[in-house]
């Protein structure tokens, strides 16, 4: 039995890399690339402090958001995960805006999340539907909302839902950037 120590297999393989490169270098086909579409790229994001504006294209049209997805760290297992995503945006281009909270599954339905502001004024955002490890609540009045979030002048927010274990958990929510962020939405809504 011939026996070859781990360097010796090493140099042989990379001595057959490197002797077939230049041959396989010579057959490699030119890239291809991908054709423009007349009304640019499929999907365009662009960050306004903590919030991102994003359009995606569907069919002909652009469907636009304005969302920012808030991280944290989960007891027990200490995994970073999404504690929520707030979102401004319709479900279908030309439909109205609507507001809505994306939250993980594992929590209380029987009572709404909350946004309160510093001052105490407080928003309740009634379940929608759950779908896979999310669920959805959406406030009923987005333009009372989105006035409030426009012209507050604190620096958060703060969303509150409970856990399954029906323990309230808090999660800050910048407000940094959201009105630049929304007037870009209202701006890509209006082309």
């Amino acid at each position: 039995m011939i026996h070859h120590s781990p360097t010796s297999l090493l140099t042989l393989l990379l001595a057959l890399v490197l002797l077939g490169a230049p041959a396989q270098a010579q057959q490699a086909p030119a890239p291809v690339k991908a054709p423009e579409s007349p009304r640019g790229p499929a999907a365009t994001t662009a960050t306004f402090g903590d919030w991102i504006h994003r359009c995606v294209r569907v069919q002909d049209a652009d469907s636009c958001e304005v969302y920012q997805q808030i991280n944290g760290v989960t007891a027990p297992q200490r995994a970073a995960s999404m504690l929520a995503t707030v979102a401004v945006g319709s479900v279908a281009p030309g439909e109205p805006l609507q507001v809505t909270v994306a939250l993980p599954v594992n929590l209380t339905l029987t009572t709404a999340p909350r946004l309160t502001f510093a001052d105490g004024a407080a928003f309740d955002f009634p379940f929608a539907r759950c779908a896979g490890t999310v669920c959805f609540a959406t406030y009923a009045d987005t333009d009372r909302l989105v006035r409030r979030l426009k012209a507050e002048t604190a620096a958060t927010a703060k969303f509150e839902y409970r856990t399954a274990a029906n323990t309230p958990l808090l999660v800050p929510v910048s407000l940094k950037g959201f009105d630049e962020a929304y007037d870009a939405l209202v701006k890509s809504r209006q082309r």
